[in-house]
């Protein structure tokens, strides 16, 4: 009879083990994946907490606030490979035809918008500019967020666009933050065009595996596994694509593109040793790193406009013809 009571309480203590487990999966998933009404970085938002920096930071006075809407962009849309209506807005050199463009990727739970200082750089440099919003973010949209990994096939669909509107010789460069920062490196280990000349990754993630792993510590103290395992499990049954397989490292190992990574040293929610790991496996001959020390989760351009500038200047000029 004791027996029994011992097999009974461990079938219901590894039943509710289970459903626990399965609730974290399906939390982590909802969580991080699904669309949000509400911007997940929005200052005062859960997420923001864990990345140490006011919404008044944002700003620096070397940038016009009201950039974006003084520059009256043309919308823009654009169906992905799964049908997805992606938007973004264009920006034309209507007085001084470029041929020079800049893709700019915002980061997680952002939209085009908050590129914009991003945007007034490479404006001032006379280039046209092309600013998605990501699947699942602002006016695009999407269920399920994609990390990078979706967004590497979407960012094929914008550089088509590009090249119709531009034509044949328009140099190209990407430029993304945080998962735009990835979505860069994702996107790099694809056959490109040949009109893109060079690309930009500030303050990305090895993977979307580690990347989760870390916020799972971060954020809520729980182990890699097995929350991951479930998180993967419960992303399967939504039809959404294995975290094993979105490795920014894969993709940078694979890139025929030169790619400028740069990083924030004090950066804790993208920590600052992942931009060293996806310099090493990137081409030695088509990569170059910059570390700002004072900068944050991407902050390195609030931080230090000047600096930052200057490295962007001289990476530019190496590809791009003025």
């Amino acid at each position: 009879m004791k027996r029994k009571q011992i097999w009974k309480a461990a079938l219901l203590a590894g039943t509710a083990g289970c459903a626990a487990l399965a609730a974290a999966g399906e939390g982590l998933f909802s969580f991080a994946l699904k669309r949000r009404e509400k911007p997940m970085m929005a200052p005062g938002s859960f997420t923001m907490k864990f990345i140490p920096v006011s919404a008044e930071d944002f700003q620096n006075p070397r940038f016009e606030k009201d950039w974006w809407e003084r520059h009256e962009g043309q919308p823009l849309s654009v169906l992905a490979h799964d049908g997805v209506r992606l938007s973004g807005t264009w920006f034309r050199q209507v007085q001084n035809p470029s041929k020079k463009v800049a893709l700019l990727l915002h980061g997680y739970g952002g939209k085009g918008r908050h590129m914009q200082n991003f945007a007034q750089i490479y404006w001032e440099r006379g280039y046209d500019l092309l600013i998605p919003d990501a699947r699942a973010h602002g006016k695009s949209e999407g269920k399920f967020i994609g990390m990078g990994w979706t967004d590497r096939l979407d960012e094929l669909v914008w550089l088509q666009e590009i090249i119709e509107r531009i034509g044949e010789d328009a140099q190209i460069v990407l430029h993304g933050v945080s998962m735009g920062g990835a979505t860069v490196c994702m996107t790099c280990g694809e056959t490109l065009p040949a009109q893109v000349k060079c690309a930009v990754s500030d303050c990305a993630y090895t993977s979307v595996e580690d990347e989760f792993a870390h916020l799972l510590d971060l954020m809520f103290h729980l182990p890699r596994e097995p929350v991951l395992s479930a998180a993967r499990l419960t992303a399967r049954l939504h039809g959404y694509y294995d975290f094993r397989e979105a490795s920014a490292l894969r993709q940078v190992a694979r890139s025929k593109t030169p790619i400028l990574f740069i990083h924030g040293e004090a950066d804790t929610f993208v920590p600052f040793s992942m931009m060293q790991r996806l310099y090493d496996a990137a081409p030695v001959s088509l990569r170059e790193k910059h570390a700002f020390s004072r900068a944050n989760h991407g902050q390195s351009l609030t931080y230090s406009p000047e600096e930052y500038i200057a490295v962007l200047d001289e990476w530019l000029s190496r590809y791009i013809r003025s």
